[in-house]
């Protein structure tokens, strides 16, 4: 249940957009990193999502919500919530996140046809064009935030008392030492990437008409590892999943890159498997929640 402390502000946040005085709550049980609450009208109607972030040793809660937080700024400041990304309503307090409920069907519990693919490059495309256009930034990205961030991880993975593989972290140093020539010969595809594009994070509604240009009826929920980065990931880390999930649906890469993603992603999962494992005393299986 959603904790005490939060509860009197949120309904007050509610009563405030929405004119209600009651509504239900319900755990929403998906996901590995966060833990999230759906709040319900006197119809059992979705209304909203609440978004906590429990703490990881390698990837700090803190860290999670600030970076969901400044995809949602930027999603505003661009006219783009609600179309690529949910949207998202200001809350005063730091330690959650909320945004209207996404009505729609899950990419993997959905039918995979050409057009849910060209919905989900045509929303990856607007969404690193938009962000790669440096004039329209106070701070564009540079590549040493990429190379940065994954030093940060490969340091924290080291130090763990988890005991990380010894194997696994050398792969890992040695990709982010190759990387920095990626970084530097496409560095026109340097922008900031939705980071977790598994199909459970891409809802699809297909219900509704929408003018052509308008919008497409792809969104992309939980931002926590949005970041800087080449935007090929955002295309190998997606279709790394899609296989996972068995989807008949592959987003075309350059080879080179590709090539280079595959591994990264690869060992980035391999790393993060093992933590899970070790924290939760039992294997990992992949199911309808990951």
């Amino acid at each position: 249940m959603i904790p005490e402390k939060f509860r009197k502000r949120i309904n007050e946040d509610l009563v405030m957009i929405w004119g209600r005085q009651q509504y239900s709550w319900k755990s929403l049980n998906k996901g590995f990193v966060n833990s999230s609450l759906v709040a319900f009208n006197e119809n059992n109607e979705p209304l909203m999502v609440c978004k906590f972030y429990p703490e990881d040793e390698i990837y700090i809660a803190e860290e999670r919500r600030d970076r969901e937080n400044s995809a949602y700024n930027f999603m505003a400041n661009r006219n783009l919530m609600g179309l690529i990304s949910p949207s998202s309503f200001t809350v005063p307090d730091d330690e959650y996140i909320a945004y209207f409920f996404v009505e729609g069907t899950e990419l993997h519990l959905t039918e995979i046809d050409d057009e849910v693919k060209t919905f989900i490059e045509r929303t990856l495309k607007k969404l690193h064009d938009s962000r790669n256009q440096s004039k329209e930034r106070n701070n564009p990205p540079l590549p040493k935030e990429v190379t940065e961030y994954y030093e940060m991880l490969l340091q924290r993975f080291s130090s763990s008392e988890h005991n990380y593989p010894q194997e696994l972290l050398v792969e890992f140093e040695g990709l982010i030492k190759e990387q920095a020539c990626l970084l530097e010969k496409y560095s026109d595809h340097l922008t900031f990437v939705h980071g977790d594009l598994v199909p459970p994070n891409i809802i699809v509604d297909k219900s509704v008409e929408f003018p052509p240009g308008n919008r497409e009826p792809v969104v992309f929920i939980d931002w926590e590892f949005y970041r800087p980065e080449l935007s090929f990931f955002d295309y190998v880390y997606f279709n790394y999943y899609a296989g996972v999930h068995k989807l008949p649906i592959y987003l075309e890469v350059e080879k080179e890159v590709e090539d280079f993603y595959v591994r990264l992603v690869d060992v980035l999962e391999r790393l993060w498997r093992f933590g899970y494992e070790i924290k939760h005393k039992k294997p990992f299986k992949t199911d309808d929640s990951i």
